[in-house]
């Protein structure tokens, strides 16, 4: 021992050069420990002599080394290893790297340099998940993926043959990455040693897992970027804690208790919860959290607090708890591990989702370039086969662009082999279902905490949703989601969490709140998670749809109304594309943005008739939950349509002035939403037309008058403005802007036509000429003010002849033959016909007296007298008005209730103007 003090204190002083460490020192450890010969094999497999002697030698140099000289060597030791570990490696045996790993796990077998790397260099000069990561070998793996496939649908004969080959390679790869990864798990195993702490000094696992929280919130939280080291990271540990919790602790499920979200020992820092702000929520809940803490338990005693303390108190809390765990010889291995796993799910939300986006839209690249080459030969393969007299330059371009987009699907097909292997294979795939379920069991046990919920970090319910995202479109289809062992009952679990949570009262947070709904909205447009929606309980059905209904008043309904809207698609009036046909007409400056509009998106129809019973049901069961929903449906269809006409007019306005205006990008975005959003709200009463017209026809239902006049209404102001040659709608759509392409004749009047045809539909089934007797919905079409026969004959193209001299083709259903059948256009004759007939009927009976005409709208006759005053008018003129104010039209005075003509309470009047009030 004397003579080892000797020469390291001596060889101390070069011991603090990086290039005597290089060349030197870590050669020398890898003897002692005999890593070079055995770079092959897993640690377990190192000779317990040679173990020995390197333990040997770290025991020295802690003992004869200076506390500064010791930090410096154990320092440069690891940034040498890791830049070594970070080369890319030129073959799939990966040798540079085993060694790095095998030389790191055996230095950190040694537990004083376990816990001094632990405490001052895998957490502060180098980052301990820089050495999980696993690079593609030099060269994107072209030595290993000589042949190279990608889906051509089996058209391309020379690439099928190759894909046999492709996956041994991909299979190749696998395996070769598998030995470098459980190099790292075993790196991890021993870094999270919970055996190792004494009464002065913390276990491995209690170093790990403070300085891992404080790197999250410094490295992640702060500035979250989109690193692959990070999902490899996330691999990683998933795989060592479900050994440890194997080992250790053997309980399953595997459920993150709920009291650690509120009890303090978990620090998340400045991390929204569900419920909105954690000093909020800990003096609204305070008498719950007592009755589950305690009345002495720290949360409870600074709730009462000054708020300008709050912030450094729950730092201090934190600490406290901590300071207590400090003393523990070793961490309760259940708690911790649990604290590892939040940790873990925390770095998926903030980093690893994004990453995995980012490698999907390699799958999205070359489906593209497939379908462009796909185009290229089919079009070289038609001149030749039928010799046509082509020039040799526009044959050899074609040929050209076969070559480029061969060679550029080749450099991706190797590049994707690597993300088979490696980020999307059945083993991640695996691992992501696994945490799922993890979450999934979470945060429904939370959920069932009461009020506590609202505690959960919002990090929970977003990875939730981000995980089950990337298992169905991210992963899938390089690994089938039908790989998942068990899937079909795990998308029924997490749809039903969707059905019962997405309109939660405990749920504030706006962010969680539209990321439910969105997460809805995808699950219906898919035929796969339809098919769990449709299969969760009954009542979580109801409840959703319930959810749905609600008035649209005081909530953002948009993407509810979207819901609703998608649950129809499909079974419309030609409401059976996908993108609306007019968009495959157009030929732009540029093609139509995915995120331009809702309606408009690329979504193959997938309608849901269950769902559209259960929506049949509700409103059938329930007229005031009715009323106020289609009132409020209304009432936006207004606000929406009015809007986007004034937007128009703005841009009329502007494109007619004689000097060059530039609009906005930002103005014609939101026009197009208005626009969008018209049309979906349009679908949406088409919908309740179509499977419960008894809303607007049975005159049993005290709503249905007000209901129908108001639908009436709208319906004509809709179909007047499209319809109209002169309008600034007309106006827009001979401009071709780019960013207005959604906007068009043909959605919004197949919508209207479909709303008409499905309240009209029994009137039309009766109809017979030697009927005098006008039918009730007829005739509430027909007396609406606004009604213009005119304007549904323009569907058909029966236009005025002025047009022609504007040399604009006229609009007509018959311009789209393969999206509205010859059966809807029939129908829209039959409408038409009755329209007109009764029409004349209605003129022949001669004009209403002037004492019995409304002195509002002077088109209808009085049907209503206000109470106490006496005054009266048409139902529809007064419904109109309670909905804004209760004073009496004409002398101000209050309307107590609303009686008819023979003297009977109107009680869907009367509610109407309680509600105002």
């Amino acid at each position: 021992m004397r003579l080892a003090q000797m020469l390291l204190h001596h060889l101390a002083p070069l011991l603090l050069s990086p290039y005597i460490i290089e060349a030197c020192f870590v050669p020398l450890l890898e003897s002692l420990c005999k890593v070079t010969s055995v770079s092959g094999l897993s640690m377990n497999e190192t000779p317990d002599g040679k173990k020995h002697r390197l333990m040997l030698f770290l025991d020295m140099m802690f003992a004869f080394l200076e506390e500064h000289e010791l930090k410096k060597s154990l320092e440069g030791i690891i940034v040498c290893l890791l830049t070594r570990f970070r080369q890319v490696s030129s073959s799939l045996e990966y040798r540079q790297q085993k060694q790095s790993l095998l030389l790191l796990t055996c230095l950190v077998q040694h537990t004083r340099t376990r816990h001094h790397l632990l405490e001052k260099i895998l957490f502060g000069v180098v980052r301990f998940n820089s050495f999980l990561h696993v690079k593609p070998v030099d060269g994107s793996c072209v030595a290993d993926v000589a042949h190279v496939w990608w889906d051509s649908n089996s058209v391309d004969q020379t690439v099928e043959q190759n894909k046999a080959a492709y996956f041994v390679a991909c299979q190749k790869i696998q395996e070769a990455v598998a030995s470098v990864e459980a190099l790292q798990v075993e790196l991890l195993k021993i870094l999270l040693d919970n055996s190792d702490g004494t009464p002065m000094q913390a276990s491995s696992r209690k170093i790990f897992l403070r300085n891992f929280r404080e790197f999250l919130h410094e490295n992640v939280l702060s500035n979250p970027t989109q690193r692959p080291v990070t999902l490899c990271c996330i691999y990683r540990l998933l795989v060592t804690f479900q050994a440890l919790w194997e080992c250790e602790v053997g309980e399953y499920p595997i459920v993150i208790p709920a009291r650690t979200f509120y009890d303090g020992s978990v620090n998340y820092y400045n991390i929204d919860r569900l419920g909105g702000v954690l000093s909020h929520l800990n003096r609204t809940l305070r008498v719950q959290l007592m009755q589950v803490l305690g009345a002495d338990h720290p949360v409870i005693t600074t709730v009462e607090l000054p708020r300008s303390l709050m912030r450094d108190l729950d730092n201090a809390l934190v600490g406290f708890l901590l300071e207590g765990e400090e003393k523990c010889v070793s961490l309760d291995a259940a708690a911790s591990l649990v604290e590892l796993l939040d940790g873990v799910i925390l770095l998926y939300y903030v980093e690893a989702h994004r990453h995995l986006s980012k490698v999907s839209t390699l799958c999205k690249s070359m489906g593209e370039y497939v379908t462009a080459l796909g185009t290229v030969t089919a079009r070289l393969e038609t001149y030749k086969r039928h010799s046509l007299d082509m020039p040799p330059e526009i044959i050899q371009e074609l040929e050209k662009s076969c070559c480029v987009f061969r060679q550029k699907l080749s450099e991706q097909a190797r590049h994707m082999a690597w993300v088979r292997a490696v980020v999307c294979s059945d083993d991640k795939q695996s691992q992501l279902a696994w945490l799922l379920r993890v979450v999934l069991h979470t945060v429904k046990q939370a959920s069932q905490e009461g009020q506590l919920f609202a505690y959960v970090p919002i990090f929970y319910l977003h990875s939730l949703i981000e995980i089950c995202a990337a298992l169905r479109t991210y992963i899938h289809p390089a690994a089938p989601l039908e790989n998942v062992q068990g899937y079909e009952d795990l998308l029924i679990e997490v749809s039903q969490f969707l059905c019962d949570h997405f309109s939660d009262p405990r749920i504030v947070h706006t962010g969680s709140k539209d990321a439910l709904i969105q997460a809805l909205a995808s699950f219906i447009c898919s035929p796969n998670t339809l098919l769990s929606l449709e299969s969760v309980p009954y009542t979580s059905r109801m409840t959703m749809v319930r959810a749905l209904l609600r008035p649209y008043e005081s909530r953002a309904w948009a993407q509810s109304n979207w819901v609703l809207v998608r649950i129809w698609q499909g079974c419309g009036f030609a409401f059976r594309y996908h993108k609306s046909p007019h968009l495959l007409k157009k030929h732009g400056p540029r093609p139509l943005q995915a995120d331009s509009s809702l309606i408009s998106q690329s979504i193959q129809p997938c309608p849901s008739y269950l769902f559209q019973c259960h929506v049949k049901e509700v409103m059938m069961s329930d007229e005031r939950v009715t009323t106020a929903f289609l009132n409020s449906v209304l009432n936006q269809l207004n606000w929406a349509f009015s809007e986007f006409i004034g937007m128009l007019q703005e841009i009329q306005n502007v494109s007619i002035r004689p000097q060059r205006v530039f609009i906005e990008s930002r103005q014609l975005k939101i026009c197009a939403t208005c626009f969008d959003l018209t049309l979906a709200l349009v679908r949406v009463l088409e919908m309740v037309a179509s499977i419960a017209p008894e809303i607007f026809t049975d005159v049993t239902r005290s709503s249905s008058e007000v209901l129908l006049g108001r639908l009436c209404q709208v319906l004509c102001q809709v179909l007047n403005r499209v319809s109209s040659q002169t309008s600034c709608f007309q106006h827009v759509i001979t401009l071709d802007i780019p960013d207005l392409e959604s906007v068009d004749h043909f959605p919004i009047l197949t919508a209207v036509v479909g709303v008409l045809l499905a309240l009209l539909l029994d009137d039309m089934q009766e109809f017979d000429v030697n009927v005098s007797k006008v039918p009730r919905v007829t005739k509430a079409v027909l007396i609406e003010p606004s009604f213009q026969l005119e304007s549904i004959c323009f569907v058909l193209g029966d236009v005025q002849k002025g047009l022609i001299l504007k040399k604009v083709k006229p609009f007509s259903f018959y311009n789209y033959s393969d999206d509205v059948s010859i059966a809807e256009i029939e129908n829209v004759k039959k409408m038409i016909q009755l329209l007109s007939f009764y029409q004349g009927r209605l003129s022949d009976a001669g004009v209403i007296s002037e004492d019995e005409i409304c002195t509002i709208c002077y088109a209808s006759p009085i049907s209503a007298i206000f109470k106490p005053c006496n005054h009266h008018s048409c139902r529809t003129c007064i419904a109109h008005h309670l909905m804004i104010s209760r004073a009496c039209f004409f002398c101000k005075e209050p309307v107590q209730f609303v009686i008819g003509l023979d003297d009977t309470v109107l009680p869907d009047l009367s509610r109407l103007g309680t509600q105002s009030s």
